[in-house]
């Protein structure tokens, strides 16, 4: 699907691909993004029909997780945030998976479910991440529903790494692994 929005969007690459909060993402950086991320699932052992864990908000850092999975042939678990603690830890051991991705607004919903699971390291996606200084004009409403810069206090025993731990520079700079995924 990927490759088919690449093709699609050759000519258009400046263009807007997504909106948040103010922020204009071109294709370019959709792209460039989506490449590094699935350069990151691979170097962390993903591979074609892995399942992914993820319990997240609608920000652009889902989306991107969302394509590099599909670029190497992964599967995204989408774990809603609003269930019981016991469905959340049988879909976490259920996917195999060692890591998890989870947005920082639910990051509190989730962790009792984790540290009683097989997951072994979070990595978090800040709702800010893909904020730039466009957000000004989203800001105010924001205030009143969700600070969008909280940090979400984390329990001690718990392994979480940010979205840039995630991706190396190596991911931004290496080539896109050489990995032609056929789809069963």
């Amino acid at each position: 699907l990927i490759e088919e929005i690449r093709q699609r969007n050759a000519d258009n690459m400046d263009y807007t691909a997504l909106f948040y909060r103010g922020t204009r993402i071109s294709y370019r950086q959709f792209f460039a993004e989506v490449d590094a991320c699935a350069n990151a699932l691979y170097r962390l052992g993903y591979r074609k029909g892995d399942e992914i864990p993820v319990v997240s908000s609608q920000i652009p850092e889902f989306v991107y997780i969302f394509f590099a999975a599909g670029r190497i042939g992964a599967v995204i678990n989408i774990v809603p945030a609003k269930t019981s603690e016991k469905f959340m830890v049988d879909a976490f051991n259920g996917s195999k998976s060692r890591y998890i991705f989870v947005s920082s607004n639910f990051y509190k919903q989730v962790e009792a479910a984790v540290l009683k699971s097989d997951i072994q390291e979070v990595y978090l996606m800040r709702m800010s991440d893909s904020l730039t200084e466009a957000y000004g004009q989203y800001a105010e409403a924001d205030r009143r529903c969700m600070d969008f810069f909280e940090e979400p206090e984390i329990s001690p025993g718990m392994i979480v790494h940010s979205m840039d731990e995630f991706i190396s520079p190596a991911d931004r700079t290496a080539p896109l692994f050489n990995v032609s995924v056929t789809l069963d």
